[in-house]
């Protein structure tokens, strides 16, 4: 089975973190792979709906198939492009809660893409040549064991053909959130701050109905 699941991944619990986008670019040759990206992940916990980037640059292993020799490849996308996370992200160590420090630090990314217009038309109306679609097992916390894990799949520009990636990686929590909801991840509104005070009380009383004026004492 491909991406190959980590030990522990069907037992875990789900947490209350989940994937909102990502973006990244890899390049492959022979069997080598380097990549850096983002991911953007929320806690279902924060009434703020903050979103906090995970950066990772990673070094790895891959195998694929296509026209270009030399196993020459890669993919490539953004944060406004289609992705979604197929689940919650799961704890896999016997913690009550999951917490976003435990998604910092060694990680491996197990990673498969198709390129060359295979995305369906909903996804892909234009059948770009070098559109595709990748899906990829996010495990956090360790090399081996891990702290956590979760599957994002996401539209992604690569050439024709196949491949799978085994990516060890580092993860860096970006100190600054993003506020604004999920529009904000896609269009990097708000990012690295929440809304100033002053602009949320404006917005407070906006929502709250104005007190009916009562006529002057005779």
């Amino acid at each position: 089975m491909w991406p190959p699941q980590p030990k522990g991944f069907a037992e875990g619990s789900p947490s209350t973190w989940s994937f909102v986008t990502s973006e990244g670019s890899e390049f492959d040759a022979t069997f080598v792979a380097t990549a850096k990206g983002s991911f953007y992940v929320v806690d279902s916990r924060d009434p703020d709906g903050i979103q906090h980037e995970l950066l990772f640059v990673g070094l790895g292993v891959t195998k694929g198939k296509g026209p270009i020799p030399f196993g020459i490849g890669g993919s490539f996308s953004t944060p406004d492009m289609w992705s979604a996370g197929l689940t919650k992200i799961l704890r896999l160590q016997a913690k009550p809660t999951l917490e976003l420090s435990d998604l910092g630090g060694v990680g491996v990314i197990y990673s498969g893409a198709i390129g060359g217009g295979f995305l369906p038309e909903l996804v892909n109306p234009d059948k770009g040549i070098l559109e595709g679609c990748g899906a990829e097992v996010v495990c956090f916390g360790g090399l081996v064991a891990f702290n956590a894990a979760g599957v994002i799949v996401s539209k992604q520009y690569t050439p024709p053909g196949v491949g799978g990636t085994i990516l060890p990686c580092i993860f860096t929590i970006d100190p600054g959130g993003k506020s604004g909801g999920a529009t904000a991840a896609r269009t990097g509104v708000g990012r690295g701050k929440q809304l100033p005070r002053q602009l949320k009380e404006h917005q407070k009383e906006l929502r709250e109905p104005s007190p009916i004026p009562r006529p002057p004492a005779t």
